[in-house]
């Protein structure tokens, strides 16, 4: 495995160098922007070679364009390499192309509009989704130095694919040389997001997932005192020592030391305007609201106000610190519209401007001795600058007057020189130590001689950077503008076009698109593979002469590779912007509109329930430039109810064990949506189903109670041995070919437990329906913890699916709700379900007339003067209902009422506000249901409710108070509003139901004629406190 890999390497690098060495047309291998410019490139290695002519030809080779080569000579130091440039701008048809030249062609290309966001935006996402630290790790990292105990910082992106740390930022001890490296790309996203609002249709919700699952790690890796950690390093991997700590030092690459609080340029800048920028998103995750990210920033903002210079390693601010700062106050101002930070953002675009030389390159320090130049992040000053401009004009005008002085700067430095590709080029100064510098000069790249000592690498995400900062200065000096016509822009697009193939070694630098990429990295201490969409560092100065170019020249297995061909957080990160920001200039400038904001206040997060308990939901979504359309319940994953109208309230009815997700997502008029989530604790035991058993009524034997081991049943052995899918615990359900469900595996010792409620009071037998090829196994029944039985034996009845029927005869149970216990005393057997067949005696002790026991469980003689007892069927709907009865002098609790749930499910309400909040009590156990009260029951699905008692004597009085009441109806049969209501019609406002409530539009129905039903609650408003005399 390791020889081949060596060998495919090292034909990768033998390619890329004979490719450099023949003659090759260059272009964007992804392609091109049909309005925008287009270029491509002739590259000979010898300059006797001349070209006249080129032609651009579809995929069946028919010319489509034609024009003129023009010869432009060598690069000053680049061996061996001369160049013609080609220019087809003016050809502007969709398709796929090549470009010919003499005998020689391109790769294929593209041509559409916004074709590079299309094509590569949704991958850079996958890139940094692909990237993503392990959640089971990291929970437990200790801090390098004396600082003792652990933290929590699971979660966030690697760095690259040869570096499995996590790094805000790096290279701190150089001081200038600082990259943004997490928050930047939790913020290019965001910022991404808001340039291409229609980009991201089909991907919205994948984008809006990774930025999270950036912006929760930012979250846990902040400090309660206010600063944010810097890194987790473990030597690339090579180590097992894995902590927080700040990482290199001059000479010794992988040293650590305990400065591992962020500066402002150390990532602290970045990370707080990716955490603002969430707020005025209202992006929340799981675990942290939007409200809880701004708190975050502001803390960070004001420590960093006390503290930056104490965590800058040479306690002094630069331009890195100035352009980060300026991010974070910008974001913090857009938040919160807080004066008080736009002061703190002017300050810092004074001080940017203030380092800005006459003939347009910044100072990266206040006394202007070292120019800004940066390996990642060149184009930075340039992008924060931009967007404080968005956010106040009162500063435009010295900000338009150094972005012209910039670009014009660039641009005279790009172009001194034979320069085919439009490489924007640097202002750098050698580093001698000490604090002294070289003599200052323009160049292609980086110096290898820097303050670091060591790095130096491919500079893929400082072109990036840079592509988005002519695009950003452009638009803010121009506004819309034609890509053509407009040069400033075209230097942007030929930095993309460079990483995408157009460059001396005809490599597309981002992995799965064009041709030759690049192989991936072998770090030394194992394999890491390259993702699509990812993009390596790229092309660099040569080491032993830095005027000329190199790509990978060492051998495979040598582990400064890294330079060139390792994938890195900051180059996605910035080319995502770019490409967006071509985006928002192809698009004429979109609009992102924002998503709703969304909240869940009721249950508390991490609240405790009992399985059973009705869990009050309430939801809150607003947005104040659309309308919310609904709001979206989910429980586990799974959908609830649509609430449609505001209060978003609900009832769910805890049927369910364990770790509960409650998530509301709430869409608006823009079909923008958002989610709020939050998990609750239930533990206890409820019915299968969320359905007690009835008795009388066969039980399957597989149904038994959620709750878990222990609890609602007992298994000796740690799985299902049967197979079956259909309960997830570890209890042996097994399915047979009827599509039927029984226990098997049955042993020794074992139980389950079963939540009935008796309809009747009485004896009954009790049927058991048993197979087994043994003779001497046994079980029992017991109920609320009492024998109910003696132990049954089980007989062989010739077979484990050779059912048999065993009969246990008088057995007394009591009306109402019970556990029933099913204990395996002895042996192995299988059970299919159990049945209780009713067998109701007479009863005496009651003179005159046959005496028996009635649906109320009550003894009753032919001579009574009681009522007869009767029974009320309610059907009830999905949700929540309103619920009465006519039924009177019941000696029965709610639970014996109630046989489909439990009597804490029910509520009672009397009086209901104005303004519709409900305030609804619970009912207490053993509370006795009247009729003069109504009650809010909720089920998860049609049902039907049968209650038992003796029906209203006639006449009684009902006091309504004024205003609204919740007025259970007491008859047994339906009546109309006017002749119910007649004594008091002239009192009486509104009569609605529960639904029409809560909607202003719902007219009562007193306009409607409704007729009142038995067994339904009314809302009820009077005008003055009133009595009625029901007969």
């Amino acid at each position: 495995m390791g020889i081949i890999l060596r060998l495919l390497l090292l034909l990768f690098a033998i390619g890329i160098a004979r490719l450099s060495f023949a003659q090759q047309i260059l272009t964007n291998h992804i392609g091109y922007e049909k309005s925008g410019v287009k270029l491509a490139v002739i590259q000979t290695a010898n300059d006797d070679v001349r070209f006249n002519s080129f032609s651009v030809v579809n995929s069946g080779l028919d010319t489509v364009f034609t024009g003129t080569a023009s010869y432009m000579g060598a690069v000053p130091g680049w061996t061996d390499r001369y160049y013609h440039s080609i220019d087809f701008t003016e050809f502007q048809q969709s398709g796929t192309f090549k470009i010919v030249a003499d005998e020689f062609q391109s790769y294929s290309f593209s041509i559409d509009s916004n074709l590079l966001f299309t094509t590569t935006a949704y991958s850079v996402i996958d890139f940094f989704k692909s990237m993503r630290h392990p959640a089971t790790a990291d929970k437990s990292l200790p801090f390098h130095g004396s600082r003792t105990g652990t933290v929590d910082l699971h979660g966030g992106w690697f760095d690259a694919t040869g570096d499995p740390g996590k790094h805000m930022s790096h290279l701190s001890y150089g001081n200038y040389t600082n990259p943004q490296q997490i928050p930047m790309v939790a913020w290019s996203m965001m910022e991404s997001l808001e340039l291409a609002p229609e980009g991201f249709t089909d991907k919205y919700v994948a984008v809006v997932d990774e930025i999270k699952w950036g912006l929760d790690y930012l979250m846990r890796n902040h400090d309660r005192q206010g600063y944010f950690y810097l890194a987790v390093f473990d030597n690339w991997g090579g180590s097992s020592s894995r902590e927080i700590c700040e990482w290199g030092q001059v000479g010794s690459d992988n040293a650590r030391t305990a400065n591992y609080q962020c500066a402002f340029r150390e990532g602290g800048g970045v990370a707080i305007a990716a955490l603002a920028r969430a707020a005025s998103l209202r992006l929340d995750c799981v675990g942290f609201s939007s409200d809880s990210m701004l708190s975050v920033a502001k803390q960070s903002f004001w420590h960093l106000v006390e503290n930056n210079t104490k965590y800058c390693n040479n306690g002094i601010e630069n331009i890195i610190d100035d352009y980060c700062a300026l991010l974070a106050t910008t974001e913090l101002y857009n938040a919160t519209k807080d004066s008080i930070y736009l002061a703190a953002a002017k300050t810092r675009v004074d001080n940017i401007i203030a380092k800005q030389h006459t003939d347009g390159w910044f100072a990266a320090d206040k006394n202007g001795i070292r120019p800004f130049f940066h390996a990642a992040d060149e184009g930075l000053p340039i992008v924060a600058l931009a967007k404080f401009r968005q956010a106040d004009s009162s500063r435009n005008e010295s900000i338009d007057s150094a972005f012209i002085r910039w670009v014009g700067w660039y641009r005279q430095i790009t172009d001194e020189v034979t320069n085919p590709f439009n490489y924007v080029r640097q202002y750098n100064k050698n580093y001698l130590g000490e604090n002294a510098y070289g003599e200052a000069k323009t160049a292609f790249f980086l110096p290898h001689q820097n303050e670091t000592g060591y790095w130096w690498q491919g500079e893929n995400a400082r072109l990036a950077s840079m592509s988005a900062a002519f695009m950003y200065a452009s638009k803010a000096l121009y506004g819309s503008f034609n890509l053509i016509a407009h040069e400033n822009v075209q230097y942007g697009i030929a930095q993309l076009d460079w990483i995408l193939g157009k460059n001396p070694y005809n490599s597309c630098m981002m992995h799965g698109y064009g041709r030759n990429n690049p192989p991936a990295y072998l770090n030394g201490n194992g394999y890491a593979k390259n993702f699509k969409g990812g993009i390596c560092n790229g092309i660099s100065a040569k080491d032993s002469d830095e005027k000329d170019i190199d790509f990978m020249p060492y051998s495979a297995s040598d582990w400064q590779n890294w330079r060139w061909i390792e994938q890195w957080l900051p180059h996605d990160a910035w080319f995502l912007i770019a490409v967006s920001a071509l985006n928002n200039v192809v698009s004429g400038g979109a609009v992102y509109i924002k998503p709703p904001t969304v909240s869940i206040e009721l249950p508390i997060p991490n609240q405790s329930f009992s399985v059973g308990d009705t869990v009050y939901i309430k939801a809150s979504a607003a947005d104040a430039e659309h309308t919310i359309s609904n709001v979206v319940i989910y429980i586990n994953n799974k959908e609830y109810v649509t609430l449609a109208d505001s209060p978003y309230v609900t009832i769910w009815e805890a049927t369910e064990n364990g770790v509960v997700t409650i998530k509301a997502v709430a869409k608006n008029s823009e079909d923008k949506t958002a989610f709020a989530q939050i998990q609750i604790e239930v533990s206890g035991q409820a019915p299968f189903g969320g359905q007690v058993h009835k008795i009388p009524s066969r039980i399957e034997a597989e149904n038994f109670d959620i709750g878990g081991s222990d609890i609602a049943y007992s298994d000796t052995e740690p799985e299902n041995r049967a197979g079956s899918s259909y309960r997830s615990e570890e209890v042996d359900v097994e399915k047979f070919a009827t599509g039927k469900y029984a226990i098997a595996y049955i042993e020794t010792g074992e139980w389950l437990e079963y939540t009935v409620f008796v309809e009747q009071s009485g004896v009954y037998d009790l049927q058991v329906y048993c197979a087994g090829e043994l003779s001497n196994s046994k079980f029992s029944f017991s109920i609320d913890g009492k024998a109910l039985t003696k132990s049954v034996s089980v007989p062989n009845t010739g077979g484990w699916r050779v059912w048999d029927t065993i009969v246990i005869p008088i057995v007394e149970l009591v009306r109402g709700k019970h556990i029933l216990r099913l204990s395996f005393d002895y042996g192995a057997w299988n059970i299919d379900g159990f049945e209780f067949i009713s067998k109701i005696p007479d009863c005496a002790g009651v003179a005159g007339g046959i005496a028996y026991t009635d649906s109320c469980g009550n003894c009753v003689g032919g001579n009574t003067e009681r009522l007869p007892c009767r029974s009320q069927t309610i059907i009830l709907q999905k949700g929540i209902n309103t619920v009465a009865t006519f039924l009177d002098d019941i000696q029965n609790s709610f639970a014996s009422l109630f046989p489909i749930i439990d009597s804490s499910g029910m509520l009672s309400v009397t009086i209901y506000s104005e303004s519709g909040l409900i305030s609804p009590d619970s009912i207490q156990n053993g509370a006795i249901m009247n009729r003069t009260s109504g009650y809010l029951l909720v089920t998860e699905a049609i049902d039907t409710l049968r209650i038992y008692g003796y029906e209203t004597t006639l006449p009684f009085e009902y006091e309504f108070k004024q205003g609204w009441n919740i007025f259970p109806f007491p008859l047994s049969a339906p009546q109309s509003i006017d002749v119910f209501f007649a004594s008091i019609l002239p009192i009486v406002e509104e009569i609605k139901d529960y639904q029409t409530f809560y909607n202003p539009l719902c007219p009562s129905f007193l306009s409607t004629l409704v007729l009142l039903q038995p067994g339904k609650s009314y809302l009820v408003k009077v005008s003055e406190t009133v009595v009625l005399e029901i007969k």
